[in-house]
C-alpha cells in the first residue's frame, strides 16, 4: 500500500507482496540450476557429462541456463528481502522493489529464450539421443520444463495482478461508480439486460463506489489490516473478561471463558417475553429455506428423508397456492421443519429473482396466528438485492408531526422486495382474509432471517401504516436483520411491535454503510500504527493478539510517537480522498430492541460408555438485551460469518432459552454493570491514539458497542 506503480500503471499488488512469490520462484530456479550443475563437466568440449557426442551449441545453451538460473535465483531472493522492509505504509523502504522487478523480468525473458532454444535442439535436432544414460536425459528435460514453469508462473502472477484501469486516476465518485457498474455487468452477465437488472447494477455500483471511494489499497492490505484489528479487539476483549466472574460450574465441569464474555444485565419481564416469542416462532424462518438447508443439515441424506416423509410428493395434488414448485421438495421440507399440517400452508412462492424473495404464508394453530415468513439470502439474485442498498423513501401514515417525511427511508432493495411480497399477498387474497375474511382478528406475525428479516421489518411498517385494524395484533420478528435496513425515524415508528435477535459476532446485523466506513478506517488506523511488515503479519496469523500489544493503549504508551512520519503522512492522505462524498451518507439501522445471544463459556464434559470415555465442549450462550447503538461496530472474528448460519442460530436459540427457563443461566447475569466503565479506558474495540479519560470519551465507547 499504495499499489505498485510499474511500467507506468498501477497494479493490484503492493511492493510488499513479493516475498512468498519471489521465494517460490527462487527455489524453483535454484532447483533447476542444481539439476544442470549435476550434469556439468568443464573438462568436456560441450560442458556436459555423459553426452560426449552432443553439439557444443546445446552444451553452451545449457550452461547459459545454469548461469541465468543462478543469477535469477539470487535476484529473486534480493527482491523478497527488499519486499520485507518496512510497515505497510512505509513504501519508501521498498523503493528498490520496482527496479528489481524490471531486472527480474529481463532475467525471466532470458531464461524463456534459452529454454526455447534448448527445447528446439533437444526435440528437433535430437540432441538428447547423444546421451546414453536415461537418467541424464530425464534430468536435462526436467530442467527445461522447470524453466518453462517458472516463466509461466511469473506471467500468471502478473496477469492476476493486472489492473485494466491502472493508467486512469478516478478523482470523482461518479467515475468510481461507472467502474463498478461495468464490473457488475460483466460479473452478472447471465442475468441479461432487463431494466430491473440495470437498476440493480446502478444501485450496487453507487454502494460500492461509496464504500471504497477510490482508496489506493490492494486486497492483501485489507487482509493484513483485518488480522491486526482482530488481534487488537482480542486484546480488548481479554481485558474486559478480567472483570467477569461467573462462579464455578454447578456440576463441577471445567469451563473456559469465551472471548465474548462480558458482564450481562438481567432481562426485564418485557425483554424476556420478547425472547420467548422469538424462540416460539424461530422454526418458521428455518422452514423458509426449503430442501437445500434441510439437505445441508442432514449431511447429504436430506432428500432421502423427504422421500420417506412423503413418497408421493412429486405426483399428487397439494392444497394451497404454490408458485415455482416442481417436485415439491421445498414444500415437504417446509412442512417438516415448521411442523405444520399441509392444509395450514396457505401460500408459498419459490419464484426467486432480484427484488423477489422466497416467502410463504401459513396458519399456526398452536398460537392461533398467521405467519408470513420471508427467506434470507440463498442465491446470487438475493445477494444482488442485499447489496442494492441505496436508501429510498417510505410513505407512512400517522407519523409524528415533528419528524419530517424525508426522515422515513429504508434499504432500497428491501423496499422493492416488500412491495413485491405485498402485491403477491393481495393478488392471492391473503391480505383480504387478514383484514375482513377468515383470519380477521387473528394474530399476524411477520418474520424472516437475514434479507428476509429486513424485508419483514419494512413490510410490517407498511401494513401497520396502511391498515389500522392490524395494529393491535401485528408482530414483526427479525432474526439477524441486516444492520442497514431502516432509518432511525422509521425504527422509532415501529419499535412497539418489532423485536430482533442475533448471535455472537455475526457481522450482518452490524453491517451498514456507516459501520463499514468505521471498520475500514479502523483497518487503516491499525495498519498505520503497526510497524510490522505485511508478510510477517501473515506468518503470525495465530498470534495476532501478541502483535497487537505493540500498539494497544493498555500495553503501549505514546502511540502517536511510535508511528513513522511516512505512515502518519500516508494515513492523513487517506482522510482526504478526492472521491470522498460531499455530504454525510444517510444512516440505516435495524431494530430498537435486539436480543443478542452471546457465548459465555465453553463447558468441557466427558461421557463414558463400554466403548470408552469421550470428551467434548458445550457452548453456553446467554440472551442479553441490546439497543441499536450496541451493534454499531463490526468486529473482526473467525466466526463473524458462521454465527449468521440459520441452522446454527436456531439450535443456539432453542438451547439457550431452554437453559434460561430452567434457571441454569442465572449465574451469568448481574443486576448492575455500571462498574464496567473504568475497564473501557484501556479496552477500546477500535484503535485510539490515547487512553480515554473523560466521561464523554468513556460514554462514547459505551454507546458504540465496545461491550459487544
Amino acid at each position: 500500500m499504495p499499489s505498485l506503480v510499474w511500467f507506468g500503471r498501477s497494479w493490484r499488488v503492493g511492493t510488499d507482496d513479493f516475498v512468498f512469490t519471489s521465494a517460490l520462484q527462487a527455489m524453483l530456479l535454484a532447483g533447476s540450476a542444481f539439476l544442470i550443475a549435476c550434469q556439468v563437466n568443464l573438462s568436456r568440449l560441450n560442458y556436459l557429462d555423459d553426452c560426449d557426442t552432443a553439439s557444443v551449441a546445446w552444451g553452451r545453451c545449457m550452461m547459459g541456463l545454469l548461469c541465468t538460473n543462478i543469477i535469477s535465483a539470487v535476484l529473486f531472493v534480493c527482491t523478497a528481502a527488499f519486499s520485507l522492509h518496512g510497515g505497510v505504509f512505509e513504501v519508501s523502504k521498498r523503493k528498490a522493489v520496482p527496479v528489481m522487478l524490471y531486472i527480474n523480468t529481463a532475467c525471466i525473458a532470458a531464461i524463456f529464450v534459452l529454454a526455447c532454444i534448448a527445447a528446439k535442439q533437444a526435440i528437433f535436432e535430437a540432441e538428447t539421443t547423444y546421451c546414453p544414460r536415461a537418467s541424464t536425459v530425464h534430468v536435462l528435460r526436467g530442467t527445461v520444463v522447470a524453466d518453462f514453469s517458472v516463466f509461466a508462473l511469473y506471467v500468471a502472477l502478473f496477469i492476476i495482478a493486472f489492473d485494466p484501469r491502472g493508467r486512469r486516476v478516478h478523482h470523482h465518485g461518479n467515475d468510481n461508480a461507472s467502474v463498478w457498474w461495468k464490473r457488475f455487468c460483466i460479473f452478472c452477465c447471465r442475468f441479461g439486460k432487463r431494466s430491473q437488472m440495470e437498476e440493480a447494477y446502478t444501485d450496487l455500483a453507487h454502494v460500492f463506489a461509496t464504500a471504497f471511494r477510490g482508496f489506493d489499497i490492494v486486497p492483501s492490505d485489507i487482509a493484513a489490516g483485518a488480522l491486526l484489528l482482530h488481534g487488537y479487539q482480542c486484546r480488548s476483549r481479554e481485558l474486559l473478561s478480567r472483570m467477569v466472574d461467573y462462579g464455578p460450574n454447578p456440576q463441577g465441569h471445567p469451563e473456559r471463558l469465551s472471548s465474548q464474555a462480558v458482564p450481562a444485565q438481567r432481562l426485564t419481564p418485557e425483554q424476556r417475553a420478547w425472547a420467548h416469542e422469538l424462540q416460539q416462532y424461530s422454526r418458521f424462518f428455518v422452514a423458509a429455506y426449503g430442501w437445500l438447508l434441510f439437505e445441508f443439515q442432514h449431511l447429504g441424506s436430506g432428500l432421502a428423508r423427504l422421500c420417506y416423509f412423503d413418497p408421493c410428493m412429486c405426483c399428487r395434488d397439494h392444497p394451497g397456492d404454490h408458485i415455482g414448485q416442481g417436485c415439491f421438495c421445498d414444500v415437504t421440507a417446509l412442512l417438516h421443519e415448521a411442523r405444520l399440517p399441509e392444509e395450514d400452508l396457505l401460500l408459498t412462492s419459490w419464484d426467486n429473482n432480484v427484488f423477489k424473495p422466497v416467502h410463504y404464508v401459513a396458519y399456526d394453530r398452536s398460537s392461533d396466528a398467521v405467519i408470513i415468513a420471508i427467506r434470507g439470502s440463498m442465491s446470487i439474485e438475493d445477494c444482488v438485492t442485499d447489496l442494492a442498498a441505496l436508501p429510498v423513501a417510505v410513505e407512512l401514515r400517522d407519523t409524528p408531526p415533528d419528524v419530517p417525511a424525508s426522515e422515513y427511508y429504508a434499504h432500497g432493495g428491501m423496499v422493492r422486495c416488500a412491495y413485491n411480497v405485498l402485491d403477491n399477498l393481495s393478488e392471492h387474497g391473503i391480505l383480504r382474509q387478514l383484514l375482513c375474511g377468515r383470519f380477521a382478528g387473528k394474530k399476524l406475525v411477520l418474520l424472516g432471517h437475514s434479507l428476509g428479516a429486513g424485508v419483514a421489518l419494512i413490510l410490517s411498517a407498511m401494513l401497520w401504516s396502511d391498515h389500522t385494524v392490524l395494529r393491535g395484533r401485528l408482530r414483526c420478528l427479525a432474526y439477524a436483520p441486516p444492520g442497514g435496513t431502516v432509518s432511525k425515524a422509521l425504527m422509532e415508528y415501529q419499535k412497539s411491535f418489532v423485536a430482533a435477535a442475533c448471535m455472537g459476532y455475526d457481522m450482518v446485523p452490524r453491517l451498514a454503510q456507516h459501520t463499514f466506513d468505521s471498520f475500514r478506517e479502523a483497518i487503516f488506523d491499525v495498519l498505520a500504527a503497526s510497524n510490522m511488515n505485511k508478510n510477517m503479519i501473515f506468518m503470525n496469523v495465530l498470534r495476532t493478539g501478541e502483535i497487537a500489544k505493540s500498539f494497544h493503549p493498555s500495553t503501549s504508551a505514546n502511540l502517536q510517537g511510535r508511528r513513522s512520519a511516512e505512515s502518519a503522512l500516508f494515513r492523513e492522505s487517506l482522510l482526504h480522498t478526492p472521491s470522498m462524498p460531499l455530504g454525510e451518507t444517510q444512516k440505516l439501522y435495524n431494530c430498537s430492541l435486539m436480543i443478542h445471544f452471546i457465548k459465555a463459556v465453553d463447558v468441557c464434559t466427558r461421557t463414558c460408555s463400554v466403548l470408552g470415555c469421550r470428551g467434548y465442549n458445550e457452548e453456553v450462550f446467554i440472551p442479553v438485551a441490546r439497543d441499536f447503538e450496541a451493534v454499531q461496530m463490526l468486529l473482526a472474528s473467525p466466526t463473524m460469518l458462521t454465527d449468521h448460519f440459520p441452522d446454527r442460530f436456531f439450535r443456539v436459540m432453542q438451547r439457550s432459552m431452554e437453559l434460561l427457563d430452567r434457571g441454569e443461566l442465572d449465574r451469568f447475569y448481574t443486576d448492575d454493570i455500571s462498574g464496567v466503565a473504568p475497564y473501557l479506558q484501556e479496552a477500546p474495540m477500535h484503535y485510539v491514539e490515547h487512553t480515554p479519560t473523560t466521561p464523554t470519551e468513556i460514554n462514547s465507547l459505551l454507546t458504540c458497542g465496545a461491550l459487544v
